[in-house]
Formats: structure tokens, sequence, C-alpha cells
């Protein structure tokens, strides 16, 4: 299933947004890649450019939020770690298995990335909007 970006996902903080848009894009990019039976090279170059884009957005998020003082760093950061430590599982049985666990991990990363901005990201960025004006540019 291609994601269909919807704007309720937008937090507010410009380089996060841009990197869950990013982020749909290259969820749909290996989800047509799949499609199209290119599982191979190009579904692991499409696999690696997600785990980085993943890893350097969780990492730049867990700088926001204790630059900030968001009250729920610690938790959020847990379920960064978790869900990363999955990503990386997923791809990694992905390469020893069949077309099957291919589709398996395409929509492991579809239903992560909806899950995760509407319970974690959400309210983080309703923190952020909260905050004061002269507090924001943190």
């Amino acid at each position: 299933m291609l994601i269909e970006w919807r704007d309720e996902w937008l937090v507010g903080e410009e380089r996060i947004d841009a990197d869950h848009l990013d982020m749909v894009l290259t969820i749909n990019r290996l989800h047509g890649a799949v499609e199209d039976g290119e599982v191979n090279e190009s579904v692991a170059v499409i696999l690696q450019s997600l785990l980085e884009l993943t890893k350097e957005h969780f990492s730049y998020e867990e700088c926001l939020m204790l630059v900030t003082g968001y009250p729920g760093a610690a938790g959020h950061q847990d379920e960064h770690l978790n869900l990363f430590s999955v990503a990386n599982i997923m791809v990694y049985n992905m390469e020893l298995a069949d077309e099957e666990a291919v589709l398996d991990t395409v929509g492991f990363f579809e239903d992560l990335f909806i899950d995760h901005v509407e319970s974690e990201d959400a309210p983080f960025g309703r923190f952020l909007a909260a905050r004061p004006k002269d507090a924001a540019g943190a």
C-alpha cells in the first residue's frame, strides 16, 4: 500500500516535517520497487537510504527534545531505539528470505511510519507549538 501524505502529520517543525515527507516518498519508492519486481540491489539501496534517513531523523528529534525540555523525551527516545532495532532485524531477515519477507518489510515500514508519527511525533509537535515564541528557536 502506498502511503498518501496527510497534512495532519505535520508537527510544525520544519526539519521534522521535511524528514517525514522524505520518509513517505522513500517508503513509496520502496513499495514501487517491490511491486516492479526489483527484489534485489535496488530494494537494498532504497532500504539502506530509508534506514539512514530514519537514523538521522531520530537523532535530530532527540536533540530537539532535549534542548526544548520535552517531558516525553525519554520514552520517545526508547521508542526510537526499539523501532530502529526492529527495522534492522526486518532488513536483515529480508535479505535472507524470499519475496514474502520483502513485502512484510515494506508493510512494516509503512505501518511504522504512520503509527509513530501519529502516536509519538504528534504530541511532540503540540508541545513545540505551545512553547513561547522566543523559545521556539531553540
